[in-house]
């Protein structure tokens, strides 16, 4: 049994770690570690080995822990031995796949930490300006949804739309309170480059 609960920290060790890459848009909400986020982007390409790391130490948990021994030579009383600890029982190991499951899924949850968008069509179309920008780095939705963070943050910004399948950002802003320079300066702060950018209206 022991040797299932160490295959079940393996497992959600694994899972944790494949999620790092996804974590930016959870910490940017934390004042000062959004920076701090952007060091793990570089083990995206790791992700499909770590999850599959994870599916193998939980799936031996599983087996370990479910396994039944036969025993014979002895009565059913002599032969009874203590319970497994938490640590090596059935629902530690159900737990933890769970929580694994929660880490994995993560990229496919974590727009909804994103920014709520305002509604433009009130607003003069003279006043808002429309900026396209070509944004590399991107692994992840997460990663267009830690732009959005940091983009609206910047006064002057009224909304930000980045795509991870699109490698870009829409950024609508008031072109008197922020300049493009500054959005690009912005986004490359996030970790990210900007390869261009364009105005699509001013």
């Amino acid at each position: 049994m022991k040797i299932a609960g160490v295959s079940s920290l393996a497992g959600i060790v694994s899972a944790f770690a494949a999620s790092l890459c996804c974590l930016p848009p959870v910490l940017a909400l934390v004042g000062g570690l959004s920076g701090a986020a952007t060091g793990f982007t570089w083990m995206e390409p790791l992700r499909p080995y770590l999850i599959t790391l994870t599916v193998i130490s939980l799936g031996y948990s599983f087996y370990r822990v479910y396994r039944t021994s036969p025993q014979s030579g002895c009565c059913k009383n002599e032969c009874a031995t203590p319970g497994p600890s938490f640590l090596h029982s059935k629902t530690f190991v159900w737990l933890i796949s769970g929580l694994a499951a929660i880490f994995i899924a993560l990229p496919h949850y974590v727009e909804v930490l994103g920014p709520r968008h305002e509604n433009l069509d009130n607003l003069n179309g003279s006043e808002v300006s429309v900026a396209r920008f070509e944004v590399t780095g991107m692994s992840c939705q997460s990663c267009a949804v830690h732009i959005d963070l940091q983009l609206e943050e910047v006064m002057g910004v009224l909304q930000s739309a980045s795509s991870f399948e699109m490698r870009q950002s829409v950024v609508h802003y008031d072109s008197t309170q922020v300049s493009l320079e500054k959005l690009e300066m912005v986004i490359s702060s996030t970790g990210y480059k900007v390869k261009s950018h364009e105005r699509l209206k001013n």
